[in-house]
């Protein structure tokens, strides 16, 4: 907030009220999820069990959805009834020129992939095998290269830290089940291969997608509008530009608030900004233990992905990080 304001005060062309009006949302955002954190902290059981119990519907939805297009049904939308997220966001399955992308209950594959990352490591955690297996393959049907990258480094990192034969041992054998469950489908199952393929394509094309002069969606959410960077004058390249204020800066070009999200903090907030967000990441990362430090892995493998800072899946990755803080860094409200 104060790195907004010395922003303002030095840099012409913003719009002070957008600015305000962001700081607060964010700013009462914080309060209202801090007063959960400090409730959660003492109930983190309970909160990982729902969590699990919310990712296997989700995942089991997605094979439903992932049935009827192999029945050449209707695919149901996933939309659940009464419920306001986004008016814009018809939670359709996403027709490209690629294929089909189905997502479950969430508005695009991204967030299914955050959401089911986060539950896939607490699967991991409490030796929930059976959920692990179904909620890999949610990923692959999903087609989200996120989520391909995560499950990658989720299995990675639990291998490495795991002071457990058997545990490596069972991931091991679960990799290795998956492997021959996908060569069978892929010679059995020409809709499955489709998807697989289409998944490939886009974990293998990052490279191309990042050096294109196009707008691809790989190189909008890793490389964003990094390329603004430099017009800025020196002062604001340290303080930035203010919340959500980048896009106001360069109007005269038409962006839209997307990117990953260091990209924009490093626009909006500088080198300070985007520095004290790594260091207070990293000092987290340092006082949590080797299991909890999997979420913090998660978070940042997100910012890199998706301009989430703010939003609803920013806020339940970071819950994660924050009731497995030792100190009590949940603002506790009493009336």
């Amino acid at each position: 907030s104060i790195n907004s304001l010395i922003s303002f005060l030095f840099t012409h062309n913003l719009d002070f009220q957008k600015m305000i009006m962001s700081l607060v949302k964010n700013i009462l955002y914080f309060v209202c999820f801090s007063i959960l954190w400090g409730d959660l902290k003492e109930k983190k059981e309970i909160f990982y069990k729902a969590v699990l119990i919310v990712s296997l519907i989700s995942c089991l939805f997605i094979f439903y959805q992932f049935t009827c297009e192999l029945l050449n049904l209707e695919i149901p939308s996933g939309k659940i009834w009464g419920l306001i997220i986004d008016k814009d966001k018809t939670f359709s399955p996403i027709h490209t020129y690629q294929g089909l992308r189905l997502h479950s209950f969430f508005q695009e594959p991204s967030y299914l992939a955050i959401y089911t990352l986060a539950a896939l490591s607490l699967s991991l955690r409490y030796n929930k095998y059976v959920v692990l297996l179904i909620q890999v393959a949610a990923l692959v049907i999903c087609t989200s290269s996120l989520g391909y990258i995560g499950l990658i480094i989720v299995f990675l990192y639990y291998m490495l830290i795991s002071e457990q034969k058997k545990k490596i041992s069972v991931c091991l054998k679960i990799i290795l089940v998956f492997i021959v469950v996908n060569f069978i489908l892929i010679n059995g199952v020409p809709e499955y291969k489709e998807f697989l393929d289409l998944s490939m394509e886009k974990v293998l094309n990052i490279s191309d997608d990042l050096q294109s002069e196009e707008y691809t969606s790989a190189n909008m959410r890793i490389l964003g509008y990094l390329h603004f960077f430099p017009k800025l004058p020196l002062l604001n390249k340290f303080i930035g530009l203010g919340q959500s204020q980048f896009t106001t800066y360069f109007i005269e070009y038409h962006l839209y608030n997307y990117s990953n999200a260091y990209v924009i903090n490093l626009l909006n907030h500088g080198i300070v900004g985007l520095t004290v967000f790594l260091l207070a990441l990293l000092q987290i990362y340092k006082k949590i233990n080797k299991e909890d430090r999997i979420f913090i892995i998660i978070f940042l493998l997100v910012c890199v992905a998706d301009a989430f800072l703010f939003n609803m899946y920013f806020f339940f990755v970071l819950t994660f990080v924050v009731i497995v803080y030792p100190q009590n860094v949940a603002i506790k409200i009493r009336s």
